[in-house]
């Protein structure tokens, strides 16, 4: 942008007299012309002026040049002071541009080289990639986002760490949590898959049939994950968009990153007891271990009679506290969790994208978060003669997944299904239902009463 200088307005009238209009001279005889040519020149200085010429003294003269001089010197001056001024300007102007591009650069190398160690620390690593064609149909994609959610239980061994021996990649699936957003409803629908449910023999499982061993034994292993959301589709007809993989090792190292005195606040449907180890019913404040405990447990036959059934349903009541206390985490506690997540979690969601869903499953009201279990029959059998599997309710699934998990217009019939059973359906027992349920964000569950006191986030002393 050009420079612009300030106008001063200047009065013509005063920087240039303005002169008198010409007069006629008087007519002169031939005397008066003879007579002035007679006359001696008037001295230098000492004449005076002839009439009508607007004639001045030397004085004036000198003083009005001397005046212009010292004018010509100031305004001289004055532009030179100018010039320095506009220089400095467009000096410190330059100087305030080049430091504001260079902040810029040096931001945006900041954020491209956090983006980068972020999107490298959750990259897929063992999990792989996910194939297109299990995707969710172009037409409903705007509205509809499913994620895979798997929890990988690696049975580390402290000595063997100790030892510096690498962790094996073989971990069985022990969580399979199935998570649907609608951004068009604003709800969040989950569905909870039982580990030991049966998808066939003749899939590579390790001889178990269970669903929870193709991440280990699926035939693709450079993309772990696509195992076993091909079989969702296959056999469900569950699209998978994206992925979050979890090391269960995640949940002692969130404890530990908090602090000893952290704690979560979950309730607990009824006294647990096992191996030593007791929980009593109701609301407590769990830590590490104890958390743990609860998650894990499914061979109490007072506490859990359903096994793996009932620990599902427990979980349900530590999703809730984990919800009600990531809508209230603070800043500090993200940044102390962050490295945590970055170590445990793999994804093929970018950071950006996963900040966009988080900031977006936030604003869903508590009211429209529901989970619930795949219909399973409620005896399990031994498909391969040592196994125990679950055996899938063909049209009750069929119904469940069709009333949450379809768009209306999408409907998928039992015939449709390629559920694979392990035995004659008359001796799978009877039917559990999906015993849904709806998500607080006290830390509840539909079918649990409230807190005592929901404010506190520190166990009673």
């Amino acid at each position: 942008m050009r420079n612009q200088h300030n106008s001063r307005n200047i009065d013509v009238s005063r920087a240039r007299r303005a002169r008198r209009p010409a007069t006629a001279a008087p007519r002169r005889s031939a005397y008066d012309v003879q007579k002035d040519m007679q006359r001696p020149a008037a001295r230098a200085g000492q004449g005076r002026p002839a009439a009508g010429q607007g004639a001045r003294r030397a004085y004036d003269v000198q003083r009005d040049t001397a005046y212009a001089g010292t004018r010509r010197t100031s305004s001289a001056r004055t532009q030179q002071a100018g010039r320095r001024r506009r220089k400095k300007k467009a000096s410190l102007g330059k100087k305030i541009a080049v430091s504001f591009v260079a902040v810029l650069c040096l931001m945006a190398i900041g954020v491209g080289a956090l983006y980068w160690y972020v999107a490298h620390s959750l990259a897929p690593r063992e999990s792989g990639s996910l194939t297109q064609d299990i995707a969710t149909p172009p037409e409903y994609s705007k509205d509809l986002t499913n994620i895979l959610v798997l929890g990988i239980d690696y049975d580390d061994n402290p000595e063997e760490q100790a030892l510096g021996i690498q962790r094996s990649k073989n971990g069985n699936t022990d969580m399979i949590l199935y998570v649907q957003f609608n951004k068009k409803e604003n709800t969040v629908h989950m569905l909870q898959i039982p580990r030991d449910v049966f998808v066939g023999l003749d899939l590579p499982t390790g001889g178990t049939g269970r669903i929870n061993a193709l991440y280990a034994h699926g035939a693709d292993q450079e993309n772990r994950v696509q195992n076993i959301a091909q079989v969702l589709y296959d056999q469900l007809k569950l699209p998978v968009d994206d992925y979050v993989v979890i090391d269960m090792q995640m949940l002692k190292a969130m404890m530990t990153a908090l602090g000893d005195q952290f704690a979560l606040q979950v309730y607990v449907p009824v006294t647990m007891e096992y191996n030593g180890s007791r929980l009593e019913a109701g609301y407590r404040w769990l830590q590490g271990e104890e958390l743990e405990f609860f998650l894990r447990q499914r061979k109490d036959s007072s506490a859990t009679p359903r096994g793996d059934i009932d620990r599902l349903n427990n979980q349900r009541y530590f999703y809730a506290a984990l919800f009600r206390y990531m809508l209230t985490m603070s800043w500090q506690e993200m940044v102390k969790l962050m490295p945590v997540f970055l170590q445990h979690m793999q994804t093929d969601i970018s950071p950006i994208d996963c900040a966009a869903l988080a900031i977006a499953v936030k604003n869903v009201p508590s009211e429209n978060i529901l989970i619930g279990r795949l219909p399973v029959y409620g005896t399990q059998v031994k498909a391969n003669g040592s196994d125990l599997v679950s055996g899938i309710a063909i049209q009750e699934t069929a119904d469940f997944l069709n009333q949450y998990f379809r768009p209306a217009e999408a409907p998928v019939s039992a015939a449709e299904l390629n559920i694979q059973l392990p035995a004659d359906v008359s001796q799978l027992g009877a039917v559990i239902d999906p015993e849904l349920s709806q998500m607080g964000t006290d830390g509840t569950v539909s079918d649990a009463a409230q807190p005592a006191d929901s404010s506190t986030s520190q166990p009673a002393a």
